[in-house]
């Protein structure tokens, strides 16, 4: 950090990481210098979690849960919230229905603004709708109660969770029970969950997700909730976008008219519309990987003249 090559932030969140995990120090570290604060607070999260008892910090996060509100100097109203991952996950799955209906209703209305505007309107609906009364025949005052929503497809609140930490009650070593986008969490946690929660359930007996090919354009349900288990971000180096992400075909799906797994990256809308409009792409190689301008030397386009060259990609050649 004195050297200028970490943030104070950044440092933080290493050193909660390591006082929790030492043997995660130097990869969080590397980490750093090639990822956003975002990410690497996520893969700080998953290395505590493997040392971690979960249960424990769980029953820890619940005892410690709380919703407070403020006015600041500006006058403006705030509200800040701390609890468990796993009754967030629930929450958020409502929000981002509502908020789809905001934006929706304000595109109706030929209205445009930030998603973030679009989300306190959702959550201030959520209010307003525990406030409305009906009053029944017998002129008692009564709670109005809508029809069960069906579940938003476009927004899935995903469990990736080993079979044998499943099974056994809890995790061991480097056997994954997370939330992806959310957290880690425990196995009894999870086994709450698939009682209750609009979840799409993705057991691994690893990491592979099972390759399916499909003819058309974009993927199928079930490819989709692999994308999201298997790649939850944008594919960019740098980018923790996970939200409207556009799955973009490495080949050409016009070269192939099939979708497969392994040849779709998820970009987010800012990333697609630079490869798509704009002659970027990402460098060769699968996973998260760097996008880069049409004169970058790591360009798919310039990798060959380049082949060899110092500090080229793996795969560049």
């Amino acid at each position: 950090m004195r050297e200028g090559r970490l943030s104070p932030d950044q440092a933080e969140t290493v050193a909660d990481a390591a006082a929790v995990n030492p043997a995660a120090e130097r990869d969080l570290l590397s980490l750093a210098g090639r990822e956003t604060l975002s990410g690497l607070k996520d893969e700080a999260a998953k290395r505590k979690a493997q040392v971690e008892d979960r249960e424990a910090r769980e029953r820890r996060i619940h005892r410690e849960r709380r919703c407070r509100t403020w006015t600041d100097r500006d006058g403006a109203w705030n509200l800040a919230a701390r609890g468990p991952a796993a009754m967030g996950a629930a929450f958020l799955v409502e929000l981002e229905r509502l908020t789809r209906s905001q934006f929706e209703a304000a595109r109706c209305e030929d209205r445009r603004e930030e998603r973030d505007a679009y989300a306190f309107d959702a959550l201030m609906s959520m209010g307003s709708r525990s406030n409305t009364h009906t009053r029944s025949s017998d002129g008692d005052d009564r709670a109005a109660t809508d029809p069960p929503a069906q579940p938003n497809v476009r927004h899935l609140a995903l469990l990736h969770v080993d079979l044998e930490a499943l099974t056994r009650g809890h995790t061991q070593g480097d056997e994954t029970c997370e939330l992806p986008g959310i957290g880690p969490i425990s196995v009894t946690a999870a086994r709450d969950l698939l009682g209750d929660s609009i979840l799409k359930l993705v057991i691994t007996r690893g990491v592979d997700v099972c390759n399916v090919t499909h003819l058309g354009r974009g993927p199928t349900a079930a490819q989709q909730v692999a994308l999201l288990w298997s790649q939850p971000r944008c594919t960019v180096e740098g980018c923790n976008r996970r939200a409207r992400l556009h799955n973009d075909h490495r080949t050409p799906w016009a070269a192939r008219q099939e979708t497969r797994l392994d040849n779709l990256d998820p970009l987010c809308d800012h990333d697609h519309h630079r490869k798509t409009h704009h002659g970027w792409a990402l460098t060769p190689g699968t996973g998260r990987r760097p996008l880069v301008p049409p004169d970058h030397p790591h360009h798919p386009t310039n990798a060959t003249r380049h082949e060899g060259a110092p500090n080229a990609p793996p795969g560049a050649a």
